[in-house]
């Protein structure tokens, strides 16, 4: 588990053991592997370059049983075991990355008695691949295994064997060693409870001997501790290192302190976070017999909640009273910009209501009824009270400004300032003070006229 030479490993568990060790009912194969370069090893070991195909070598699978024996090769992603060490993946998963580059003359072998047959073993290397250490295999599975089933405590347990060959590959350029230790999680297991610490090699180098250690505390008390022994960690591959705490029993909301610590060849990763026990694991804790959950909840949670709802409803409060507030000038050309920029929300309309100046508290208070809920308003001062309105098309903006008009001819105070408003509205991109001077020269134009403001219009027709 520990080294990158042959491994033997069961599907169910992946782990490593000796051909020896298989059932005495199963066909047993050898597998010889011949490298292309005469180097003498368990697995391959080769370089090769970007854009190249490579001949790694072959594989000889020994049938030396009295029977014909039908053996499946497939291609299998290396990988890092979560207490670190080089293995791979089960045969009945997809490949990714340098794998996919592993092709093999067969992949189906018949094998008659005291017989053998040979595999030839290649690597076509992209041009796009870059510098690194890549680890793969080769499965080797006799099919046909009788599985021995153990029988323990009511569950049967059946194994199969097969041969991993790595093959290991090379890419020449700079090495960037780099390990991470990305995070904590605590859950509850069958056997208790259990802590993860989640770490990935994100360089191009396949790190042997790393090593380390895990602590997990709460308050001053340790609650698990272990030491991380030298392993590999192969590049490219993410594991989630366990720490077992059987005997803790938390309640929800629990939170434990974990640290961790890596050494490898290149630096040092460290991690210091807190995790918490969350209630469904809780649930679970329960369900495998360990404590039970809280019958109530405590008074003090439903008064936090009370403090919260009241936080919430503080904050809302302020959020409403701080959208009726009119904008100033300055946010009110910073808001349009946003409208009419070339992703803004367009047709976007303005209404300017011209009048005296004391008169705008009074008109802006007047009209925000009548404004949607996107709707804004500004007081621009003495150029009077502008009202953004986006996404809205010059034929809506007509009837908002009758609306408007009829709005303010029943406010009594209002009666001595008369008012004027014009629209302006864009359908393509432009800027807010480009789109207010359009809205003021309609305006200017209308009193180089003579056009009674409208609110004048209707005092004149009241007193006639």
């Amino acid at each position: 588990m520990r080294r990158l030479p042959l491994v033997l490993g069961s599907l169910l568990a992946v782990a490593a053991t000796a051909a020896t060790t298989a059932s005495a009912q199963s066909p047993t194969v050898l597998v010889k592997v011949h490298q292309a370069s005469g180097l003498v090893s368990p697995y391959f070991q080769l370089a090769a370059s970007p854009g190249k195909h490579v001949d790694a070598g072959s594989l000889e699978v020994v049938n030396p049983t009295s029977r014909t024996i039908t053996v499946r090769l497939d291609p299998v992603d290396g990988i890092t075991t979560d207490t670190l060490g080089s293995a791979y993946a089960q045969t009945d998963g997809a490949i990714h990355g340098a794998t996919t580059w592993l092709h093999l003359s067969r992949g189906r072998l018949v094998i008659p008695r005291h017989s053998s047959a040979s595999v030839t073993v290649s690597i076509e290397v992209p041009a796009t691949a870059v510098a690194g250490d890549y680890l793969g295999g080769v499965s080797v599975e006799a099919l046909g295994q009788s599985q021995a089933a153990k029988v323990t405590r009511g569950v049967a347990v059946g194994e199969t064997d097969r041969y991993a060959i790595g093959v290991e590959l090379k890419l020449p350029g700079p090495r960037h060693p780099a390990v991470r230790l990305t995070g904590a999680t605590v859950s509850r297991e069958p056997a208790g409870l259990v802590f993860h610490v989640n770490a990935s090699n994100a360089g191009n180098v396949i790190l042997r001997n790393v090593h380390g250690w895990v602590r997990v505390t709460t308050g001053s008390r340790v609650v698990s501790a272990a030491t991380v022994t030298p392993g590999t960690f192969v590049s490219g591959t993410s594991i989630s290192y366990p720490l077992a705490a059987s005997r803790e029993q938390p309640t929800p909301g629990a939170s434990y302190r974990v640290r961790a610590l890596l050494r490898y060849d290149g630096g040092v990763a460290r991690l210091d976070t807190n995790v918490v026990f969350s209630h469904a694991a809780a649930v679970k804790q329960q369900n495998y017999g360990g404590r039970k959950l809280p019958k109530s909840t405590p008074p003090w949670r439903w008064l936090l909640v009370l403090v919260l709802l009241l936080a919430l409803a503080a904050v809302s409060r302020k959020l409403i009273r701080h959208r009726r507030r009119p904008l100033s000038r300055a946010d009110a050309m910073k808001l349009l910009d946003c409208y009419l920029a070339p992703d803004g929300d367009r047709p976007v309309s303005i209404a300017l209501i011209v009048a005296n100046r004391r008169a705008n508290p009074a008109i802006a208070s007047a009209v925000r009824s009548r404004l949607r809920r996107g709707d804004r308003v500004c007081d621009l001062g003495r150029d009077g009270v502008l009202v953004i309105c986006p996404a809205t098309a010059r034929p809506v903006a007509n009837a908002l400004r009758d609306e408007l008009e009829k709005q303010l001819a029943r406010r009594p105070e209002l009666d001595r300032f008369p008012f004027a408003i014009t629209l302006a509205t864009a359908n393509k991109p432009t800027t807010a003070e480009k789109l207010l001077a359009r809205a003021k020269a309609t305006e200017l134009r209308h009193r180089e006229t003579g056009v009674l403001p409208r609110r004048r219009q209707a005092a004149t027709s009241r007193r006639r």
